[in-house]
């Protein structure tokens, strides 16, 4: 998929973004997908506790990111993940959703 945004009716499928903080996976996910198809780390952190950068939420943001990804999943809706996920323990968990409903 070389240009994501020219899709008209995007296939089930999860994009996961990887690269660290400030290297522009926000951006590019914003000019390319649909706001209600991108779930972003920070946006769970922010609904938690009103700051993106509050990393006590980590781990409770990351719990309701992975039951996002695996409800849309399930529905077979594409699913655009912005989170550094610079680790594979990080991605591993999201990937074995997708795969578990046979998403790319």
């Amino acid at each position: 998929m070389s240009d994501p945004a020219a899709m008209s009716d995007p296939a089930a499928a999860l994009i996961v973004m990887v690269g660290p903080p400030g290297s522009g996976k926000s951006t590019w996910v914003g000019s390319r997908f649909r706001t209600e198809d991108v779930f972003s780390l920070d946006a769970f952190r922010r609904m938690l506790t009103g700051d993106v950068e509050d990393q006590d939420a980590d781990a409770p943001a990351v719990d309701m990111l992975h039951l996002a990804v695996e409800y849309r999943m399930s529905r077979r809706l594409l699913t655009v993940v912005d989170a550094t996920n610079t680790r594979w323990a990080y991605r591993d968990p999201l990937i074995s959703r997708a795969r578990r409903f046979d998403v790319p």
